[in-house]
């Protein structure tokens, strides 16, 4: 084999060589780790990534925030919230009849703006929404959100 050849050879290997140490690197793939180092790692990756670039709201925190407002109701709520809002806690929807506008996660109509200081746009706040949404079922129940008294909130249990 000619020796310019056994070079191109040899760089084509370096080459792939590095391309799989990056690979390994991107995937956070580390053989000499022990694997429950490993997860570990991971597990703490998932849990902070998402509040680092403040894309999303982790579903771990989300799911903390409703037990803490809902307790053994987290379950139903969740299900409502799915039914009004898709679990967009920024969702908008249109005018109702009467002219009023649900917000966020449990689609918290703009009647009870008062629980909000009159500021309807903090009812997009995730928490925010939540605990107003406790506060109008600790006042009328289950009853107050539509797919609950038509049940279309059941699908998502």
């Amino acid at each position: 084999m000619k020796q310019e050849t056994k070079i191109k050879m040899f760089k084509i290997m370096v080459f792939m060589w590095l391309v799989y140490g990056m690979w390994c690197l991107v995937l956070d793939y580390n053989i000499a780790k022990p694997k429950q180092e490993t997860a570990k790692a991971e597990a703490e990756w998932v849990d902070t990534y998402p509040k680092v670039i403040g894309l999303i709201e982790p579903a771990k925190a989300q799911d903390d925030l409703f037990v803490k407002y809902f307790g053994e109701l987290a379950p139903t709520m969740k299900a409502i919230a799915k039914a009004e809002s898709g679990m967009n806690d920024k969702a908008i929807s249109e005018p109702n009849r009467n002219g009023t506008v649900d917000y966020g996660i449990l689609q918290v109509n703009s009647i009870h703006a008062d629980h909000v200081g009159g500021d309807v746009n903090k009812l997009l706040d995730l928490e925010t929404n939540l605990r107003v949404s406790k506060e109008i079922l600790d006042s009328q129940g289950l009853s107050a959100w539509t797919c609950w008294k038509n049940g279309s909130f059941k699908k998502y249990l």
